[in-house]
């Protein structure tokens, strides 16, 4: 079963790179394609797909970004959103020791309850 798990976590980075989660749904595919390997055993379509982005995925990659400018310098962007809700987006740049360049990390999309010109920003 490990291999299973290690088998959607790669097609759901995949998906995440290259097409749009919605339209995820391999389950068929792969019971009729994958016969006598792993691939049979997989079930993936779109709901798991976001789950495994946004639980086990996405937080791993937070923790190795922040771990990677942990003791570097670095710069925050910030940005605003003019969307139907507004967000602040926070994104850090820094030159990584691991990796042999600069990188631009996403940390998070924060909530905004209100932010004018008048008044100091409130988040969430």
């Amino acid at each position: 079963m490990d291999k299973v798990k290690a088998g959607e976590l790669q097609i759901a980075v995949s998906m995440t790179c290259h097409c749009a989660t919605r339209t995820v749904d391999l389950s068929e595919i792969m019971v009729a394609y994958g016969h006598g390997s792993t691939l049979v055993h997989i079930k993936l379509q779109r709901s798991k797909c976001a789950c495994l982005i946004k639980n086990i995925i996405s937080p791993a990659m937070k923790t190795d970004l922040i771990d990677d400018f942990q003791n570097e310098k670095y710069a925050i962007i910030l940005d605003e959103s003019t969307d139907i809700k507004k967000h602040l987006c926070m994104l850090v740049r820094f030159l990584s020791d691991e990796r042999k360049e600069i990188v631009t990390g996403f940390i998070g999309l924060i909530p905004v309850q209100e932010a004018t010109g008048e008044k100091n920003i409130q988040f969430d």
